[in-house]
């Protein structure tokens, strides 16, 4: 018989916390934070037993699986940055690149005017997503240390930065003696390179540990070498990973933190223009581009060795290939 490792309500039970977690804000989160919100509930219980926690974690990921492949839970509800794609785009057809085309995508800078340029930084790759959801609309950029950075990223970043004095780090990882000197090194590292931005922890802090469940805490590695550091500048506390919060408490903080440094009126105004030189622009091309599809359909691209007919397999939507 195999032996018991952990505890749970019904699937029905802890597929209604996730969703209801979900609905709340229709934000995506992390297999983890959903873990660990039905710990927080009493939906899910550890044992006093080896691999508890890996075995219920495991469960979990079983059960939301076949949630969402019978459509009782959203596909969005999930953030999954583990697995990529690498894919190519095209266009369907000549005329949807004539239409593409007369709509202009000019993109300004907004932040060129504002007193300093904000960048966030997330320890977690897989956390990455996440916060980019939150601050992609103020155009800010996100950048995964993984870890500890790498010498070709701490020297790009140099030399975007020049003497630093122009920008702020916002720093989002976890809380334990790894993503605490994560922070440092990282500090440290540009300092040697003669940049100096502002660097700041905007969760997880010590401040916010102590309102978390303790049953969430990880345990110290008593053979990593920063844990007498950390246990020495936080001699009650216990590590926490960022996946902990909600992605709506982490946007919470991270807008509190760059409001700091954020001059609406200034956005706005430049996004103002830049919708104003778009507008401007697509009348330009769309004069342009009139007559490009008709002329190329009818007569063929100059130049090219195929045959009109044969040029048409490729410019024609796949829906209207009758040859």
């Amino acid at each position: 018989m195999r032996k018991t490792c952990f505890e749970h309500e019904s699937n029905e039970t802890c597929l209604t916390q996730v969703l209801a977690v979900y609905e709340r804000s229709e934000l995506g989160q992390t297999l983890r934070h959903y873990y660990y919100k039905l710990l927080s509930s009493g939906a899910i219980r550890l044992l006093p037993v080896d691999n508890s926690s890996e075995q219920a974690y495991k469960w979990l990921s079983r059960i939301l699986v076949e949630a969402r492949e019978q459509d009782r839970l959203p596909w969005s509800a999930i953030i999954d940055t583990g697995r990529r794609s690498f894919q190519h785009w095209s266009y369907s057809s000549l005329e949807s690149y004539a239409h593409a085309e007369a709509r202009s995508g000019y993109s300004l800078d907004p932040w060129r005017r504002q007193r300093k340029r904000v960048e966030v930084w997330v320890e977690k790759d897989a956390m990455a997503n996440q916060i980019n959801q939150v601050v992609e609309p103020l155009r800010i950029p996100v950048f995964v240390a993984k870890g500890y950075g790498s010498v070709t990223l701490k020297n790009d970043t140099r030399k975007r930065y020049g003497d630093g004095s122009n920008f702020v780090l916002l720093y989002c990882g976890d809380f334990d003696p790894s993503g605490i000197d994560i922070e440092r090194e990282l500090q440290a590292t540009l300092a040697e390179y003669g940049a100096h931005p502002i660097v700041e922890r905007v969760t997880l802090k010590y401040e916010e540990t102590l309102s978390l469940p303790a049953f969430a805490a990880l345990d110290l590695k008593e053979r990593d070498t920063r844990t007498p550091a950390f246990r020495a500048k936080y001699p009650d506390s216990k590590g926490y990973e960022l996946d902990v919060l909600s992605t709506e408490e982490i946007r919470d903080r991270l807008l509190l933190a760059i409001g700091r440094y954020f001059d609406k009126v200034a956005f706005d105004a430049a996004l103002q223009l830049e919708e104003s030189i778009r507008q401007e622009a697509s009348l330009r091309l769309a004069e342009a581009m009139e007559n490009f599809s008709d002329a190329i359909l009818t007569s063929g691209a100059p130049g090219c060795s195929l045959s009109l007919a044969e040029q048409l397999h490729y410019l024609l939507p796949a829906e209207d290939l009758s040859f």
